[in-house]
């Protein structure tokens, strides 16, 4: 049997995602958009079958160089699945600032290596099958 897009993941790729979703969402400058994104990440976590305080154990003993090498070698549909993790961080609350997309975008290129415009291309395919769905 294959296993399901959340089993591709190691512990410490989930682990290494739900960080990279918070460190976005810490840039965002509106309250009441933090607090519909902490919600959202806990319901992320808990959807990678993550325990919230191993996230949070996670990133106090986080070692840099381990977190974006976790990273390297993730397959392209996991990518999918990350870009629209923090795609759904960014929509909380409506609609992201410019400011909240380049968090996001510089987030992704530093610590991920997903380049800005390979992070803009899967958000619009995400968009676009979005739109698809909605008909």
């Amino acid at each position: 049997m294959e296993k399901s897009l959340v089993e591709s993941f190691s512990k410490q790729q989930k682990l290494s995602l739900i960080t990279l979703v918070r460190i976005i969402s810490n840039g965002c400058q509106d309250q009441n958009k933090v607090k519909l994104q902490d919600k959202t990440i806990r319901q992320q976590a808990n959807f990678l079958g993550l325990n919230f305080s191993d996230c949070e154990n996670y990133l106090n003993n986080l070692n840099p160089a381990n977190f974006q090498n976790e990273f390297q070698g993730l397959t392209n549909i996991q990518k999918d699945l990350a870009v629209s993790m923090a795609y759904e961080i960014l929509l909380c609350g409506g609609e992201p600032s410019e400011r909240d997309y380049i968090i996001a975008e510089n987030s992704f290129s530093k610590i991920a290596n997903i380049d800005n415009d390979e992070f803009l291309k899967r958000i619009e395919k995400i968009q676009e099958m979005g739109n698809f769905f909605s008909k």
